[in-house]
């Protein structure tokens, strides 16, 4: 953890997913981190669905960091598996709008991803009972 990020990860093993806790501020840096320490996480596995709960969290990313951002999850992909979903609940409006932004850039990818402003939502579309992401 850098700064004044944190973050907290486990896998709720009931439901097969991987539950992420952000807060602070976020810069490109602490999100790669927060990627990178995904695997460490006891019970995770390739294709696992994630919800990154970042509504104590501020995402102040530059359009060019977005598109890096994007350029390392789609190198990602062999790291994380196919087939999966990621969700990106924040809480302040232009988070939401970054997370849309980061879920059109990210639609030709092998999985989906994005942003909702409450849990319950983005549980839901994570889970399968909603086909339909904001």
């Amino acid at each position: 953890m850098i700064g004044s990020a944190q973050w907290h990860m486990r896998v709720d093993d009931e439901r097969d997913l991987l539950r992420v806790v952000l807060s602070g501020r976020f810069g490109l840096n602490e999100w790669f981190e927060v990627l990178d320490e995904m695997p460490n996480t006891p019970g995770f596995h390739l294709g696992i669905h994630a919800i990154f709960d970042g509504r104590e969290a501020h995402f102040g990313f530059s359009s060019d960091e977005i598109q890096r951002l994007v350029m390392k999850l789609r190198y990602r992909v062999e790291g994380r598996g196919t087939g999966f979903r990621s969700a990106f609940v924040v809480g302040a409006e232009v988070d939401y709008g970054i997370g849309r932004m980061i879920g059109a850039l990210t639609d030709q990818l092998p999985f989906d991803t994005a942003a909702f402003q409450s849990v319950t939502e983005a549980e839901s579309w994570v889970l399968g009972d909603s086909s339909e992401a904001l």
